[in-house]
């Protein structure tokens, strides 16, 4: 991996958050805001276990390759979670803990981009439909009934 840094390093945290199937993934750029960090990035989650999934697929992707966080927060059971890169601050939520914290709203001066991944186009004759093959049927066998004769 080349060094990365500011919008380019934003955008790789935004794919590895994209491959784990974080929602709703924002990209505010805050160097002309107040702000402690030049980006942030915010993500949804949609349960506790699939935030912690987010997190750990962050930093293990980023710390092999010479990018630890600085600083995080992932106490369990709040619902929000924070790794801290310095020039990037990636916010990870619940869907509940991110509308009542809504820092959107609270940096709305700020551009925010909205991450989706581009999906490659697929060639319509790589896509391999499923064919049913009729069953095989095996002819029943007829039962033979043959009754011994006991003598007492």
């Amino acid at each position: 991996m080349k060094t990365l840094a500011g919008k380019p390093f934003a955008i790789h945290i935004c794919q590895a958050l994209s491959e784990k199937k974080g929602e709703d993934i924002r990209l505010l750029d805050l160097r002309q805001c107040c702000a402690p960090s030049d980006y942030y990035i915010l993500a949804s989650a949609s349960s506790e276990p699939h935030l912690q999934a987010l997190a750990d697929h962050v930093t293990d992707l980023l710390g092999p390759a010479g990018y630890p966080p600085l600083h995080r927060d992932m106490t369990k059971g709040s619902g929000w979670y924070i790794l801290d890169y310095f020039d990037v601050l990636v916010h990870l939520f619940t869907k509940e803990k991110r509308s009542y914290y809504d820092l959107e709203d609270l940096y709305s001066d700020a551009p925010i981009e909205t991450y989706v991944e581009k999906s490659p186009a697929v060639p319509e004759q790589t896509i391999k439909k499923r064919i049913k093959r009729p069953r095989k049927t095996i002819p029943k066998k007829k039962a033979t009934t043959s009754r011994s004769k006991r003598s007492r």
